[in-house]
């Protein structure tokens, strides 16, 4: 994600252009992981959660900016106040219980085979 950042540049957006390009690209960057691994809190919270928090409103390693807004609000949704942002715990959480979801739909499929007997 710091890699993607990098080459961002944070003093051209605004907050609206800082928040939609979080939105659509830093949430996504851990998804394909977080299907398959449970993240602790110490990398979901304190990393994912907080590189989205700082880029959204700009903070950098040499400059630090005041969070105006609660995350817990930016991560309401749209109709309750919020910008929609996604959580890395729940969201990590979701998407590991989707696959032991289909895992238990579908005991017969390889993958799912390959993964219970692991």
């Amino acid at each position: 994600m710091q890699q993607k950042l990098a080459g961002w540049k944070t003093k051209f957006l605004n907050i609206a252009g800082r928040a939609i390009l979080a939105k659509a690209c830093l949430n996504d960057i851990p998804t394909h992981i977080m299907q398959y691994i449970h993240l602790p809190k110490e990398i979901t919270k304190k990393k994912i959660d907080q590189i989205q928090r700082n880029f959204i409103w700009g903070t950098t390693s040499a400059k630090w900016k005041l969070h105006l807004i609660k995350w817990d609000t930016l991560t309401k949704g749209k109709n309750n106040g919020g910008l929609g942002m996604q959580q890395s715990e729940p969201k990590n959480k979701a998407l590991l219980t989707k696959l032991a979801w289909r895992a238990f739909t579908n005991p017969t499929s390889l993958w799912a085979s390959l993964l219970i007997n692991k």
